[in-house]
């Protein structure tokens, strides 16, 4: 579990574990995400625009629960209709992940999750506003 600098989540996240008798790692701040993703079976978040950009890229389902209306809400319809992902309410996560687990939905999930990030989608992205920004500055 990655908390990021909220500390106190951290050590509530691991006392949790213990008390369930989880063995479970709690991070904070995660300098190496891609590697982290790499290890995780599934990502459990918002949908804010880099998390679901790591997640899909690093071919990892995402469980989005509590998407904030906006870009959220639309990164979360895109996620769901890819079949990259579910949505849940915060209180139904564990439940929500446990279920697909047990049905084996998520390996399905990540390989689409994966295809629905084009490759070298970065690049593209990179000669469009590089070519936007020279044509208006001639």
């Amino acid at each position: 579990v990655v908390c990021g600098t909220a500390e106190p989540v951290r050590r509530r996240i691991e006392g949790l574990a213990r008390s369930l008798g989880l063995r479970a790692e709690v991070v904070g701040f995660e300098r190496d995400m891609p590697r982290r993703m790499a290890e995780a079976h599934v990502v459990v978040g918002k949908a804010g625009g880099l998390t679901v950009t790591e997640a899909l890229t690093a071919g990892r389902p995402l469980i989005i629960a509590g998407a904030v209306p906006g870009n959220e809400t639309i990164n979360e319809v895109f996620v769901c209709t890819q079949g990259a992902g579910a949505s849940v309410r915060p209180g139904d996560v564990g439940t929500a992940v446990l279920a697909m687990w047990a049905q084996g939905r998520l390996p399905a999930m990540g390989l689409r999750a994966r295809a629905s990030v084009p490759r070298g989608a970065a690049d593209a992205i990179v000669r469009e506003v590089l070519a936007t920004s020279c044509d208006a500055a001639a």
